[in-house]
């Protein structure tokens, strides 16, 4: 299945500038943690890759999500940030695409989308001949 999204406000992860409100949640969230007494989680290796990737994604997630609930619980006195729509992000994965590449093999980017409203449709893609 493929859609049709609008990305809206998004949270770009190839962006520096996103890239730095992320870390600025992390600095926040890491903060909650210690403070409740309570271990980060860890982006971990998927048992038996042998690309090292990080794939289970544990820690990247709870910083999203952490984030998402700052912007959304944001009280007086606290500069006003919109909700993100969306999220987009790019991942290398997967070895090298050849030796020496700086490509690798699974390089992807990934959409989230949080606001059912950037969809804008949906269709089965044509088959490959």
């Amino acid at each position: 299945m493929g859609a049709v999204i609008d990305l809206r406000h998004c949270l770009d992860l190839t962006n520096r500038e996103d890239l730095g409100i992320v870390r600025l949640a992390y600095d926040s969230f890491a903060a909650t943690q210690t403070m409740a007494g309570l271990p980060l989680p860890e982006n971990r290796n998927v048992k038996g890759d042998p690309n090292s990737d990080r794939l289970l994604r544990f820690l990247d997630r709870a910083v999203i999500k952490h984030l998402h609930s700052m912007i959304d619980s944001a009280g007086e006195g606290v500069p006003e940030l919109e909700p993100y729509d969306t999220v987009r992000g790019m991942f290398t994965e997967g070895g090298e695409l050849y030796p020496g590449a700086g490509y690798m093999r699974r390089s992807h980017s990934q959409i989230a989308v949080r606001n059912p409203r950037c969809i804008l449709g949906l269709f089965l893609p044509l088959p490959i001949r």
